[in-house]
């Protein structure tokens, strides 16, 4: 069906909306329409009772439109509608387009699809309304520290904090996509002196929503969760972060080495405590004090001659609310590879002091190494694959 509408009258208006919409309920202003002969249209902005908004910004972008993205310039459009409400555009391309009307109060868009370039009239209706808002959570990949979040086909943008919230405090009614990327658009020369452009988009998630005047749209996530667990170390590039401690008497030695009954690499930590007071160990030290409170265990692979005490500590100085102490327990180690799990309820309780133990509550909440300590004498142990579970690996840094 061909509808041409040369002048703009009670018949043309319903031919042009049985053409667009299909139907004129007002459901169908954001809907997807289709102009298939059409390339030009009058676009009569209004209130949800008809009433005229004059002086109104009119944004029309491509169907694919990210903002704070490149975008092809040629299919963007920045108009203002008339005192009576009314905006003609008359060149548009073939394609998928949303148009946006707004002020400082009412918002509204609808999406349009134009099939076929030809001459033409159709007047069309757009609706706003008191627009609604949006917040939530892109789960930010581990290392990055800040994105883009968009309203596809909207020219809407924003960026999240370092821990991946965002808000939007104004957006129009309608179900639209939200989408977190990273941008980057950078110039170079080579070394020949050649000038090159250089893009970057990667698409961390999207997220469907819908927005309703005056209402918010609460904790919309975006993106894979970063899961609670941590391969913590597996030794496969070494013992680089590691450090061995010992007392004024005891010697130790930390290396990774391949054995014949593991796969890969492992730690190998050997000492020498001459008595029962002295003591050796491997430690990690923390960039900032960790939460270990959501602690499920620690799991990992070991062997070894004697016993190996399994340690989170706290090492604090006199500015930090906190206590210097440890949370630890104890384990019998054989001489063949087993697998080890460690959870909150198998540590020490505070009745025991040794070693500054002071239990788990105690120190839960601001640990800053975890440490391996030998048994007394000669001693040795090799230990693989250190596991956490219920721990997010990147606040273990």
């Amino acid at each position: 069906m061909r509808t041409r509408v040369w002048n703009i009258g009670v018949s043309a208006w319903c031919s042009a909306l049985l053409c667009l919409l299909g139907c004129g309920s007002e459901s169908t202003d954001v809907a997807g329409s289709s102009l298939e002969t059409e390339n030009s249209f009058a676009l009569s902005v209004m209130t949800a009772d008809g009433t005229p908004v004059a002086s109104t910004k009119v944004l029309v972008r491509p169907a694919s439109f990210l903002a704070g993205a490149n975008n092809d310039a040629s299919s963007i459009i920045d108009a203002e509608t008339d005192a009576d409400g009314v905006l003609t555009i008359k060149t548009m391309n073939v394609g998928s387009y949303v148009i946006e009307a707004r002020n400082d109060s009412l918002k509204g868009f609808r999406k349009i699809e134009i099939t076929k370039a030809d001459t033409g009239l159709v007047e069309m209706p757009l609706r706003v309304r008191k627009p609604g808002a949006l917040n939530g959570k892109v789960n930010l990949p581990e290392g990055m520290g800040s994105v883009t979040v968009s309203v596809r086909g909207l020219d809407y943008s924003v960026q999240t904090d370092s821990s991946g919230m965002f808000e939007f405090e104004s957006l129009p009614e309608g179900e639209i996509e939200v989408v977190a990327f990273l941008y980057s658009d950078s110039t170079y020369k080579d070394e020949n002196g050649w000038e090159s452009h250089l893009e970057n988009m990667k698409i961390i998630g999207s997220k469907p929503a819908e927005i309703k005047s005056k209402k918010k749209v609460d904790s919309l996530e975006i993106g894979e969760p970063e899961p609670f667990y941590a391969l913590f170390a597996d030794f496969e590039s070494g013992v680089r972060g590691w450090q061995t401690g010992v007392s004024q008497y005891a010697k130790a030695k930390l290396e990774s080495e391949q054995v014949d009954d593991r796969e890969g690499w492992v730690a190998h930590f050997s000492s020498v405590n001459d008595s029962l007071l002295n003591w050796a160990l491997m430690g990690y030290a923390f960039k900032d004090p960790v939460d270990f409170s959501n602690l499920d265990s620690v799991v990992f692979w070991a062997k070894g001659t004697d016993h190996i005490s399994v340690s989170f500590d706290v090492n604090a100085d006199s500015t930090e609310d906190v206590v210097t102490g440890k949370s630890w327990t104890h384990l019998e180690l054989d001489s063949v590879w087993r697998r080890y799990s460690v959870t909150p309820a198998d540590m020490l309780d505070s009745s025991d002091t040794n070693g500054e133990n002071r239990g788990w509550d105690a120190v839960k909440t601001h640990i800053t190494h975890f440490s391996l300590f030998s048994g007394p004498g000669t001693s040795e142990f090799w230990i693989d694959d250190i596991e956490f579970f219920g721990i997010k690996k990147s606040k273990l840094k």
